[in-house]
Formats: structure tokens, C-alpha cells, sequence
């Protein structure tokens, strides 16, 4: 017999039995963002990459060990009974959140902002309920859209071209309730692999019609100079050193089922020691993207802010558009090392380039 399992369970008091799955939740979401892995489908929205640990959760694509989300944590609980699924809806507010929600779509309100007027003292942001669909079955998992990051595979993003499929992607999320579906994602990352320095293209034009993930990237921040959406964009870098100096807090700081990561500056990264390069890889990416792309990306902007957005937005006119600034870094906190990156080793005041054959 598995010893994993407590067959008398049942037949506990209903008490105890709600104490237990109580205890098995995840500590208040208030302050722990999560971060959560997706494949875009063939129908150009997100699918959650789901881990075959839990029974339904198996025909999407398959995460691996470095691919576990933070919804997963509550899979289990969801699957198990009606009992523990009511249990988690109470945790979550989710009834009281869907009718909130259905209020500001009538009141056309911004779902971030006018809840946590609504809600005093409860979450500031809304969680919501999105479905795996396994043949005739479905199984759920709770995410927070506009505060936890999404990230997406590097495979998947080749098939995505269009800047409509762009626009369309953050809001494609398949959630379980037509009241949620207001939440678009506000944190998109795609995870950085030092590949990218390899034959970088010569121009931002060819490498925005590259399919590949650092293409998929380039056409990303197109439409961020545009101002074709609003996503905070990342890069998620799970292999880096990093360092910051004791009187400086880093973050913010988000979680996957296993690991915590924060952001950082890029000028916190530190080199590969057996490289022979005075910078990291991916301060080495940000900073030739910027070289190929800023010119270009702030004529977007510029264009954007005088033709296509309220004159009202611009406090003091349109900016230049820097890459730098506009692509978020978050790193492992396991990855994090004594003391701080300083002189020649510091990654942005280097000039070399990291050449990989």
C-alpha cells in the first residue's frame, strides 16, 4: 500500500479535514508575486506549461524541472476534492473578486486601481481562475494577470510574427470566467539565453524579421516604442552572478514553485570568469540591442507621442527610447554572490563584446 496514502481521511471531522487543507495552502499571495511559464499555442494564445506530478496535468506541454510555475503549487488542491477546491476559492476571494469584476466592466473601470478601492484591506489586484482542458476534463490553476510575470518559451515565440498576435497574446490567457477575461497580462518576460550574442544580425531591421526568441524580443519592444501596449517587459536570466552593495534593498522579488528571483540592474550582473569578457552575457545582449536599435526605436516613440497617443500624456514631450530602460532583469537570488561587482568588471562600463563560435 502506498504509505503517501491516508485512506481513513474522509472519515475525519470536517473540522480537522478543512484544518488540513488549510495548512497545505501557500502563505498570502500579498507579497509573493508569481512567476509562471506558458508555450504559445497554434492558435497564437498562452498555454501554462503544466508538470506531470499532477494527474490532469499532462497532455499541454510538459515543464521541466526549470519550468515550474507558481500556480502549480495549488494544483493539487484543486484536483483533489470538492471539499479542498472550496477551501482554495475561499483563500483566493474568487467569488467575491468575479463580481467585482463584473462591476467594472459595466462601470468600465481599470480593474488594478478599482478594486483596491473596493477592497479596502483585502488584495489590491484581482486573482483569476485559467483552465488546462485535458480531453473532456478540466483542471484549474490561480494567477494573479496584472501583477505576476509570464513568461514564455523561446521555441514558441519563432511562431509569433504579427504585431496583432503580439497585442493579442497578452490578453489570450484561457481564463475560466468571461469577467476575467478584462485582465490583461502586464508582465511578459522571455528567458535570456547567452545564445543571442552569437551572429548578431548588423541591423534592428533584420533581426526584427528574424524567428527566433531574440527576434520575437526586437519586434516586442517595436511595439513598446509604438505604444501599441503597455507590458512590462523581461528578460529572466537563471545562470548569471550577480552582486548589489549592502545599503541597496534589490527587487522586487517573485517565485515559481521552487526558486525566488528579483530584479536587478544590469550593472549587477558579473562576468563569466571563463569567458575572458569583462561583462555578462546578457549585459552584453541589452547593451548591442540598444546599439542597434535605440535610434530606431525612438523615432517609433517620438512618431507615437505626437500622432497616436492623448496630448496630455507627455509632460514635457516624447523621450528617447533606450533599451536599457525599458527591458526589466530578473535573476536568480540563489545566484547571487559575497560583494560587489566594481572597477574594469563592472558590466556596463565594459566595451567588449562576448564572442561566442
Amino acid at each position: 500500500m502506498d504509505s503517501s496514502t491516508f485512506h481513513p481521511f474522509p472519515k475525519l471531522p470536517t473540522e480537522l479535514r478543512l484544518y488540513i487543507w488549510e495548512t497545505s495552502l501557500r502563505p498570502s499571495q500579498r507579497h509573493r508575486p508569481g512567476l509562471h511559464y506558458c508555450t504559445i499555442g497554434n492558435d497564437k494564445r498562452l498555454v501554462p506549461l503544466s508538470w506531470g506530478k499532477f494527474g490532469r496535468l499532462k497532455k499541454h506541454g510538459r515543464a521541466n524541472p526549470d519550468h515550474r510555475s507558481a500556480c502549480l503549487w495549488h494544483a493539487g488542491l484543486w484536483a483533489a476534492c470538492k471539499e479542498s477546491r472550496a477551501v482554495i476559492m475561499e483563500h483566493y476571494q474568487l467569488r467575491e473578486w468575479n463580481d467585482l469584476l463584473k462591476i467594472g466592466q459595466q462601470e468600465r473601470r481599470v480593474p488594478e486601481y478599482y478594486y483596491a478601492d473596493r477592497a479596502g484591506e483585502r488584495e489590491a489586484v484581482p486573482p483569476a481562475m485559467i483552465t488546462v482542458c485535458e480531453g473532456h476534463d478540466e483542471s484549474y490553476l490561480t494567477v494573479y494577470p496584472t501583477r505576476d510575470i509570464f513568461c514564455v518559451t523561446s521555441d514558441s515565440c519563432e511562431s509569433v510574427f504579427w504585431s496583432g498576435e503580439r497585442r493579442n497574446i497578452i490578453h489570450s490567457l484561457p481564463f475560466a470566467t468571461s469577467a476575467s477575461r478584462t485582465l490583461g497580462v502586464q508582465n511578459f518576460a522571455i528567458e535570456f539565453d547567452p545564445s543571442w550574442n552569437r551572429f548578431l544580425p548588423g541591423n534592428i531591421y533584420t533581426l526584427k524579421e528574424e524567428k527566433s526568441a531574440r527576434g520575437y524580443l526586437a519586434r516586442m519592444i517595436e511595439d513598446l516604442a509604438d505604444c501599441s501596449f503597455w507590458t512590462k517587459l523581461w528578460l529572466i536570466d537563471k545562470n548569471v552572478s550577480w552582486s548589489a552593495t549592502s545599503d541597496r534593498e534589490v527587487g522586487p522579488v517573485f517565485y515559481d514553485y521552487d526558486c525566488e528571483y528579483v530584479q536587478i540592474e544590469v550593472s549587477d550582473t558579473h562576468p563569466d570568469p571563463n569567458s575572458g569578457a569583462n561583462e555578462s552575457p546578457v549585459a552584453c545582449f541589452i547593451r548591442r540591442l540598444g546599439e542597434l536599435g535605440d535610434e530606431d526605436y525612438t523615432g517609433r516613440y517620438m512618431r507615437a507621442g505626437n500622432d497616436e497617443v492623448d496630448p496630455g500624456f507627455w509632460a514635457t514631450g516624447p523621450s528617447e527610447f533606450l533599451v536599457g530602460e525599458w527591458i526589466r532583469l530578473l535573476v536568480r537570488r540563489d545566484n547571487q554572490v559575497v560583494g560587489d561587482v566594481s572597477g574594469l568588471n563592472r558590466s556596463t562600463r565594459s566595451n567588449m563584446d562576448i564572442e561566442l563560435s
